[in-house]
C-alpha cells in the first residue's frame, strides 16, 4: 500500500511543529544560563554557535545540516 505524498508532508510538518518546540524549549534554557554567566554552545566541526543567539528554525536547520555519523 502507498502512502499519499499529502499525509507524509503532513507528517513531516508535525514532526518538524514538536522538534521546533523543543529546540525553543533548550534555546529558553540557554538564555537563562547567560543569564547566570553560563552558556551552551553547540559545537561543530566547523565552529561553535551559541544556542541562546539563534531561533528555533535556525537551530533545527543547523541540526539538520549535521552529517549522519551512521
Amino acid at each position: 500500500m502507498s502512502i499519499p505524498s499529502a499525509m507524509l508532508a503532513v507528517a513531516d510538518i508535525a514532526d518538524r511543529i514538536h522538534k521546533r518546540r523543543r529546540a525553543g524549549e533548550l534555546i529558553e534554557h540557554a538564555q537563562q544560563l547567560r543569564a547566570q554567566q553560563a552558556a551552551a554552545r553547540l559545537v561543530r566541526e566547523d565552529r561553535s554557535i551559541d544556542l541562546a543567539t539563534l531561533t528555533p528554525d535556525q537551530l533545527l536547520d543547523l541540526i539538520a545540516d549535521e552529517p549522519s555519523e551512521t
